[in-house]
């Protein structure tokens, strides 16, 4: 169990480097995994956040505790030495809204792997979107990973800090969609803000489940199946299959399908299969229609 040592620090420590030598060596150049450092920094400089010092942090009962911060890039060059390539993600500080250090210099070095995401969680008491993520996102790639707004009141926030959603949120997905930032939608539980759903019947949010389900255009549920295909940097083809049935079903459904695009290109082929979705990783030179995927297999072929 990590929770306890690596969720209660603020910025990265040698317990950080331990996980990730443990995590990426599992999860190495798995093509639907991304590694996201570490969630949401905040209290320390630009300097040690990229590089680690020494951080004297105040308690909750008074007492001061000297924690030794390794930095950042201690975090990625962990993940590249057990052979990872995976895309690794990093927050910038103020709760991983601010990027603004990145243009400063403080960027992270990756000549190991297939790259650096900086992520950005953005609400909607947060200012400054110009300076803040918009500036980086010209240059480098980054992950609007956290992202919403919420109807009531949050009790940390000050009220008048909290803009209305009926206007936070179309300008926020406007920017998006202007700037063609990677997001995600969040969050995607009916008791956790900003809520994205009512209840458990999946219904959305009017101020921001709604509008944000409309500006992706179509999500999995339990009466749909989504199919998506991307390339990697290399020019390889994987399709995915946004599949919410859980890994039991998702790993059978995986190997038939697998099986199918083998003989279908005569190639053995990477596949892997989570609670939630089912990757197929092709190569370059094999050509596929999506829509044709649905009709690989069907239900008058199985057998016990």
């Amino acid at each position: 169990d990590w929770s306890s040592d690596v969720c209660s620090s603020d910025l990265p420590t040698a317990t950080h480097i331990t996980f990730w030598t443990d995590a990426a060596a599992t999860f190495k150049n798995h093509p639907a995994v991304l590694f996201d450092l570490l969630n949401e920094p905040h209290g320390i400089s630009w300097k040690v956040w990229r590089d680690g010092g020494t951080i004297e942090e105040k308690k909750k009962d008074g007492t001061v505790a000297v924690i030794e911060s390794v930095g950042m890039q201690k975090l990625l060059d962990a993940v590249r030495l057990v052979g990872a390539k995976n895309v690794v993600v990093a927050g910038g500080l103020d709760w991983a809204y601010d990027l603004s250090g990145i243009l400063k210099g403080f960027e992270l070095k990756d000549t190991a792997g297939r790259g650096v995401m900086y992520a950005t969680h953005v609400y909607h008491w947060k200012k400054g979107w110009q300076k803040s993520f918009l500036d980086i996102a010209a240059k480098h790639p980054i992950l609007v990973g956290e992202c919403g707004c919420e109807v009531e009141k949050l009790s940390f926030i000050p009220a008048k800090d909290q803009e209305d959603p009926a206007t936070w949120t179309p300008d926020m997905l406007g920017l998006i969609q202007k700037h063609k930032l990677n997001w995600t939608a969040w969050s995607f539980h009916p008791k956790a803000s900003p809520k994205l759903l009512l209840d458990w019947e999946y219904k959305p949010t009017p101020y921001w489940g709604e509008p944000a389900k409309a500006a992706l255009g179509v999500l999995p549920g339990p009466n749909r199946v989504i199919f998506e295909r991307f390339f990697d940097e290399t020019g390889d083809a994987h399709l995915v299959v946004h599949s919410p049935f859980g890994s039991r079903v998702n790993r059978a459904w995986g190997l038939s399908l697998r099986k199918r695009f083998c003989r279908r290109f005569n190639f053995e082929l990477q596949a892997a299969a989570l609670e939630d979705s089912i990757v197929i990783s092709l190569g370059a030179v094999h050509s596929f229609a999506l829509d044709e995927v649905v009709h690989y297999l069907s239900s008058k072929s199985v057998r016990d």
